[in-house]
Order: structure tokens, then C-alpha cells, then sequence
């Protein structure tokens, strides 16, 4: 039996425990929900970094003249779950 499921009715029974949560970014209101395993992982963008990262690229255009030089920049993500959870402070 397969625990998918193209409707929007509840999985079976059956799929209890197999079905794993997976979201993006963490908020402190999710983190209770990581720790006690309701979710099991979140994918961390760190948008604060990404703005700052941003903000400076913006800063030395303007104010120094550098040009920015890449098309495109990539910001690490990390996957947080229970067992990591406190390595990522709180805002």
C-alpha cells in the first residue's frame, strides 16, 4: 500500500509514522514543533544573511563604485532537525 496520496483525503492508517514533514525557514514559532518531532526538518535559507549579503553588494555599488561581478549569488542552506536545533540561535 502506498502512503501517497493525490487527493486531499488523509492518508491511511497504515502510513502512520512514514510520512515525514519537511518545511522552509525557521521561525521561532516552528521550533517547538522541530523539537518534538512534528516536524521533522526545515530547510534554513538564513535571510538574514542573504539581506545583508545584499544590502553590501548594494553599499559598495553605490558608495565605492565596485561593480558586482556575478550574476548570481547563492547563500548556504543548512537542514535543521531536533538534534541540531540548538546550534540556531534564536532572533
Amino acid at each position: 500500500m502506498s502512503c501517497s496520496t493525490k487527493s486531499h483525503d488523509p492518508p491511511p492508517d497504515s502510513c502512520f509514522g512514514k510520512i515525514r514533514q519537511i518545511g522552509m525557514d525557521l521561525f521561532p514559532e516552528i521550533r517547538p514543533y522541530i523539537a518534538d518531532h512534528t516536524i521533522d526538518a526545515i530547510v534554513f535559507q538564513n535571510l538574514e544573511a542573504q539581506a545583508h549579503l545584499a544590502c553590501r553588494l548594494l553599499f559598495e555599488k553605490m558608495c565605492y563604485g565596485r561593480e558586482i561581478t556575478r550574476s548570481k549569488y547563492y547563500s548556504k542552506l543548512e537542514i535543521v532537525m531536533a538534534g541540531n536545533l540548538e546550534y540556531f540561535a534564536e532572533p
